[in-house]
């Protein structure tokens, strides 16, 4: 005989067969002295296929299917097309990045959802770019980066609010270097993760740049944004860091002084060379020449590794020469001598308290008429 399970009770034509044999009288008898109480069905289900068991009173319950009901206040999957960016705005800053977007493929992850004007605004790139007036966006991307001045984001934020209340699944996020990513409360009211995201290069004009390396600031108190902006920000392949909230003004002045100050201290620069009796030509050559290798060894070794000159000599007879000649021009005096202070702070400098003393020490009198006289000169 053929023994198999069977979805009844140990099999159905042959069970009656089954309690006629001693076997199972048996067991049967066997059964009723160790456990006390076994009936004929238990017993004769021990023996055919342990469906059934004196310990186990009662049959296991067939695992049930879980259907779980959509939660209502969960967004939507069909509301926010996953892995798209919208852009709106279209600066400098905006037509880069969505150019940039607009080379990506869904394979990258990453794709250009659409870029949102101003009613009226033109655009020469409007036939390589998705672009769309408010009244007509859809405002469905994962991503909503407002690519607009400082003053225009909060206006800008509290449109997008308008057009589309509910923004949950969905990451708001500005490109300002200076404000916090509280600007857009309204958008995180609407459901939104909300952050700052600044990139870290000059945009001077609208032409297409590569963003490929771009440093990128983020930040946000938010950790799921945090992981999705950077997901996504190296799709775009930047490089991303994290901001601490509350230090934005900070890190902002920063990037003030590392590149258009620094295009400032370049002109201190030349003009001191022009008043030299240079070109203005050759004195801007001269300056551009110095600051290129100046940045070049930064970049490659390191600042303390890069400095050099007077100071990192401590050639103090030398600088007093330089304060001397820079008296009749209170403008540059008063950024050669900031500079130096900074060069005390943070570099390698020699004869660090005489120098100090030097560019603390207050003008002469004659110095002074020196520097009134250039200052109605200017």
């Amino acid at each position: 005989m053929t023994w198999r399970l069977s979805s009844g009770w140990c099999g159905r034509p042959w069970r009656r067969r089954a309690l006629r044999r001693p076997g199972m009288r048996l067991g049967i008898w066997l059964g009723r002295r160790v456990y006390g109480q076994v009936s004929e069905r238990s017993a004769s289900s021990l023996l055919c296929g342990l469906r059934y068991h004196p310990l186990r009173r009662t049959m296991p319950a067939k695992p049930r299917k879980i259907v779980r009901k959509p939660d209502a206040a969960a967004p939507s999957l069909m509301a926010t097309a996953r892995g798209t960016l919208a852009v709106i705005g279209l600066g400098n800053w905006g037509t880069a990045l969505a150019h940039a977007a607009a080379r990506l493929r869904p394979e990258h992850g990453l794709t250009l959802r659409e870029v949102v004007v101003r009613r009226g605004e033109s655009s020469t790139s409007r036939n390589r770019l998705p672009i769309r007036i408010w009244n007509e966006a859809a405002l469905d991307a994962e991503f909503l980066w407002l690519c607009v001045p400082d003053d225009a984001i909060e206006s800008a934020c509290a449109e997008l609010v308008r057009r589309k209340p509910d923004l949950r699944g969905q990451v708001v996020l500005h490109a300002s270097g200076a404000r916090e990513s509280a600007l857009l409360l309204p958008a995180r009211q609407a459901g939104a993760r909300i952050a700052s995201v600044h990139p870290v290069m000059s945009f001077p004009t609208r032409a297409a740049v590569p963003l490929q390396g771009l440093l990128y600031g983020v930040e946000t108190a938010d950790a799921t944004a945090h992981r999705r902006l950077f997901a996504m920000l190296r799709t775009l392949g930047g490089d991303p860091f994290a901001i601490a909230p509350g230090s934005k003004h900070l890190y902002h002045a920063a990037g003030t002084l590392a590149s258009p100050l620094l295009v400032s201290a370049f002109t201190a620069a030349a003009e001191t060379a022009r008043l030299a009796g240079l070109a203005p030509a050759a004195a801007a050559k001269m300056a551009a020449v110095l600051a290129g290798a100046t940045l070049a060894n930064i970049q490659h070794r390191g600042a303390a590794q890069s400095f050099s000159g007077p100071f990192a000599r401590g050639d103090a007879g030398t600088i007093k020469l330089h304060l001397e000649a820079l008296a009749a021009h209170p403008v540059l005096d008063r950024v050669y001598r900031a500079l130096a202070l900074q060069a005390l702070e943070a570099l390698p400098v020699r004869e660090r308290q005489s120098i100090a003393a030097l560019l603390r020490a207050p003008q002469k009198k004659s110095q002074r008429r020196r520097v009134n006289a250039g200052a109605q000169s200017l």
